[in-house]
């Protein structure tokens, strides 16, 4: 109940009322005002006019206040009733009230102020025009009723009373006057307030259009933002990807497929120089397409008519908004969705290892920023390509070192096998310790992964722990160790006595002045060298020399 007693104030706005405009809208709650002002006015009315119009025999008057009363009560209850029905009905009220007070009084004065302020409220309800329409209207009836009464004064229950009022036609012309201007006045007042509140809307529309692109504008950037900031979080986990791989195939593999998932892209290929620089070969590429082109060898010439052949000889990206409009293209009828494509090279300082294709099923899908981002994955891709060829190479040197090494421990090793074979036994106090029960334990001396020897051992226990494992392989490796470093001393020290043997030789020779006493001397000195069992030195003649030539020459040959 005290819901519906709201819904009659003039505070409430119907929905369908609300949607209509601001000048509908105070027009609604004018009517609305006015019609509960008329209602609770009406009530004593009623009670004590319609009483007395009934007590004097007429009936017909209180029946008429009657029904006006519950035309104001169905009028304010019903507020889905269009606006201009509920005005007219107030207004047409007035109007009749008008008329039967000037029949019931005689005084044509009070019928101009009725009808004067039926026009007011048409131009306060309705609109200027209506307005004077219905001063209009009133202007006419004071004329009708003038001549009615002319024609037939019986009409008026005092006739005389109506001829002692001023002239109709002065009261005609005060009406006129003054309905006019009420009226105009009314509706200037309107026309500006409806201006104002046009002028309002007008301005509350553009702050809501300016309010929603402001909006747009801040979600866009918020998207670019967060879209930006997907992108730098991708590149760095590229590039920790990039850093953490040293093989160049699975390298160039993971960070295809890895981009194209991060950045929702169609393909990702790239694209490496070959030996003589003339062809951009692809090594890696996403996706069923990129499977077919690396099986058919795909590759670009440098410089020719496609975007990756572009940037290479350039050296510069080359971005296609549209592949539709794109000149320079490789028409790709493995990738017949891409609307969008940027070609990025691979730079290391400045040599061009290769190019990028990054291609998209959206137009305009790249922008500078773009660039920037995947231009920063290819220059790590670049330093990433650079490290794998010098970790390949290194780990080419290293293998060939320590294929030296080996050799080198080898023919070492094999030298002291020949001169003598170094072999030695322990026994403990307690005798042979082959009692049947034990078991016998080889463990190998490594040298550089290279056998040199190895150490038998006769173990009472069946089974060795851990622990026991570990301690013997840490002996063998020392015993290996010092086992090497005792031949290199040994090496070492055959080196010093060679080099002082020579010196020696030198130095007595230097000292002996005839060539007998040289070829003597040398004779002595080479004799005295350990494992040298006779020495001969000669001169030979020219003949000889010749013969001993050409002897040499055709061993050399043969």
């Amino acid at each position: 109940m005290i819901q519906f007693l709201r819904k009659l104030l003039p505070t409430y706005i119907p929905p369908e009322v609300a949607s209509k405009g601001s000048l509908i809208v105070n027009r609604e709650r004018i009517l609305q005002s006015i019609l509960i002002s008329m209602l609770v006015a009406s009530i004593p009315l009623i009670i004590l006019a319609g009483r007395t119009e009934y007590l004097d025999g007429k009936w017909y008057f209180a029946l008429t206040y009657i029904l006006f009363f519950l035309t104001l009560f169905l009028a304010t209850l019903n507020r889905k009733w269009p606006q201009t029905v509920r005005s007219g009905l107030i207004i047409a009220i007035v109007y009749l009230l008008g008329f039967l007070q000037f029949f019931d009084s005689s005084l044509p004065g009070e019928f101009r102020f009725y009808i004067t302020t039926a026009s007011a409220l048409t131009t306060l309800l309705l609109g200027f025009i209506p307005g004077l329409y219905t001063v209009g209207f009133g202007f006419l009836s004071i004329v009708i009723i003038h001549l009615l009464v002319t024609l037939n004064p019986k009409i008026l229950p005092d006739y005389d009373l109506y001829l002692r009022s001023p002239h109709w036609a002065n009261g005609l012309f005060l009406y006129t006057l003054f309905a006019s201007t009420l009226a105009y006045a009314i509706g200037t007042l309107v026309n500006g307030l409806q201006e104002g509140l046009r002028e309002n809307e007008n301005l509350v529309t553009t702050l809501e259009k300016q309010r929603g692109l402001l909006e747009e504008t801040i979600q866009a950037r918020t998207l670019d933002i967060q879209r930006r900031l997907i992108q730098m979080r991708t590149a760095a986990e590229i590039t920790r990807t990039i850093s953490r791989l040293r093989d160049a195939h699975s390298l160039l593999s993971q960070i295809v497929d890895l981009i194209r998932e991060r950045f929702d892209f169609y393909y990702v290929g790239i694209f490496i120089l070959d030996p003589s620089g003339r062809f951009a070969v692809l090594k890696a590429g996403t996706g069923e397409a990129g499977r077919i082109m690396l099986e058919q060898g795909h590759r670009l010439a440098v410089g020719g008519n496609s975007m990756i052949g572009w940037c290479i000889a350039n050296r510069q990206p080359r971005i296609a908004l549209d592949v539709g409009e794109e000149a320079v293209r490789f028409s790709n009828p493995y990738l017949p969705r891409t609307r969008s494509e940027v070609a990025i090279p691979i730079l290391y300082h400045t040599e061009v290892l290769g190019a990028m294709t990054f291609q998209s099923v959206e137009p305009n899908a790249f922008d500078q920023d773009d660039i920037l981002v995947l231009q920063g994955i290819a220059d790590s891709l670049g330093v990433a390509l650079e490290n794998a060829n010098l970790f390949a190479e290194l780990s080419r040197n290293l293998e060939e070192i320590n294929l030296l090494n080996r050799n080198y421990v080898q023919k070492a090793w094999s030298q002291i096998y020949e001169s003598e074979k170094l072999a030695f036994e322990y026994q403990g106090a307690g005798g042979s310790s082959t009692t049947g029960n034990g078991k016998t334990v080889k463990v190998p001396l490594l040298l550089r992964n290279q056998l040199i020897g190895e150490m038998v051992l006769e173990m009472d226990e069946e089974e060795l722990t851990p622990e026991d494992q570990t301690f013997l392989e840490s002996v063998a490796t020392q015993t290996a160790v010092a086992l090497e470093n005792a031949r290199l001393v040994q090496e070492s020290e055959w080196r010093v006595y060679q080099e002082r043997k020579l010196n020696d030789m030198s130095a007595e020779l230097y000292r002996s002045a005839s060539l007998e006493g040289i070829l003597k001397s040398a004779v002595q000195q080479l004799g005295s060298l350990p494992n040298v069992a006779e020495v001969s030195i000669q001169l030979l003649s020219p003949e000889e020399l010749n013969e001993d030539a050409a002897f040499t020459g055709k061993e050399r040959a043969g």
